[in-house]
């Protein structure tokens, strides 16, 4: 015989699961608002071509402004260690300490340098980045050393090809220091060399796409 009390308790039950599920939903889908993106090139930077490239290509993605700045780093934080690398934690938290983030609450802000970087116990990085939504500060770093092709005249012989790497990797860290759940698809892989990265989509894919669009991360297309 059925018991009516029970199947009200049931009900009752699969109604507070239904509200609680919803709820942790709303929390993993509630990162932070992208307020503007923030692009410091380091003075050892002597080939900016690919900047214009780059500019168009982050305003055309994410919804918020897009500012460049020139940025001289403390020579001591630019020195390589024995590796050869400069030592990117020190490095970001240089960075996250000269920034006014009651001004750029939001802001995600990026380094652009020329020399290589490692974090360990990487041996080395085409880009690194620091903060959640924990935290006050999100920024990142992205190396030119292995990105950025230098022909004997010190020029970039493929300012495009440069632009469209940087920008994979800001991207990325973006999401990434943003708290936005992701599906591990597209440009969430770590790039481990440059074939790698240079076959990596210039954009996010699906569901990612649409989940971050309606949530004014990006640019409807």
């Amino acid at each position: 015989m059925i018991s009516y009390a029970r199947v009200f308790f049931v009900l009752v039950l699969l109604l507070v699961l239904q509200a609680r599920l919803a709820h942790a939903q709303f929390d993993v889908q509630a990162p932070l608002t992208l307020t503007r993106i923030v692009v410091h090139v380091e003075d050892g930077v002597i080939d900016r071509r690919f900047m214009p490239d780059l500019e168009e290509r982050l305003r055309a993605m994410f919804v918020a402004p897009v500012d460049v700045l020139n940025n001289t780093v403390e020579g001591s934080l630019l020195h390589k260690s024995s590796s050869g690398h400069v030592d990117a934690s020190l490095l970001l938290n240089a960075l996250a300490a000269s920034i006014d983030w009651q001004l750029y609450a939001g802001a995600y802000h990026v380094l652009l340098i020329a020399q290589d970087i490692r974090l360990a116990p990487d041996s080395f990085n085409f880009s690194v980045s620091m903060g959640n939504l924990g935290t006050p500060s999100r920024v990142g770093i992205v190396s030119l050393s292995r990105l950025q092709v230098l022909g004997r005249d010190t020029l970039d012989v493929a300012p495009h090809r440069t632009a469209v790497r940087v920008q994979k990797l800001i991207a990325r860290s973006i999401v990434k220091t943003s708290g936005y759940a992701d599906s591990g698809l597209c440009l969430h892989h770590v790039p481990r060399g440059l074939a790698v990265l240079d076959a990596m989509p210039e954009s996010y894919c699906e569901p990612d796409l649409t989940a971050w669009t309606a949530a004014g991360l990006l640019r409807a297309r």
